[in-house]
């Protein structure tokens, strides 16, 4: 069961998706933060989104929107399905990351949308956004073991009975 402030939440997100409401401003100009910081957050950001199954050249496309809104300085990108290679600059280092995770869950794919949307406007600060992923990804499970079993087979029984709506294919279904 949600909380009182967890409802609240997706009460509002719902209401700014719903309105279409301009994210929030800028909180600094750009070349404010340090090319390695911005590095980071873009590598952390693209590693996230990666993570949530977003396409490459989706996650490329934006991760350039997020950084022309930090930085005036040259930014490369290399993103392919499970690295990810980012430069700014003149910085002292790139920054290179591969995932080895399984992709996310559904709430947490919509929490680190909302991190990149906030990122595209530059509503949030480099550091914030590398912190926000970390505890994105830290999330307990919102379903029981038992919970996520039943909803999969609820879900597979749909989908057969869409492809072959037979009482005898039933149980094949769901076993």
């Amino acid at each position: 069961a949600m909380t009182t402030v967890e409802t609240r939440d997706w009460a509002q997100r719902l209401w700014r998706s719903v309105r279409k409401e301009a994210p929030p401003s800028a909180v600094a100009p750009r070349d404010t933060y340090s090319n390695d910081e911005i590095a980071g957050m873009l590598r952390t950001l693209g590693m996230a989104m990666l993570e949530a199954g977003q396409p490459v050249n989706i996650v490329g496309a934006r991760l350039l929107a997020i950084a022309s809104r930090y930085t005036t300085r040259t930014v490369r990108l290399a993103v392919l399905p499970t690295v990810i290679i980012v430069k700014v600059d003149t910085g002292r280092a790139t920054e290179v990351d591969q995932t080895d995770r399984a992709t996310v869950r559904l709430d947490q794919a919509g929490k680190i949308a909302e991190i990149s949307d906030l990122a595209e406007a530059g509503a949030i600060t480099p550091e914030d956004a590398v912190a926000e992923v970390c505890a994105v990804r830290e999330l307990p499970r919102r379903f029981g073991a038992v919970t996520t079993i039943f909803g999969h087979v609820m879900a597979t029984i749909g989908f057969g009975m869409m492809l072959n709506p037979t009482w005898a294919a039933l149980p094949a279904y769901a076993f």
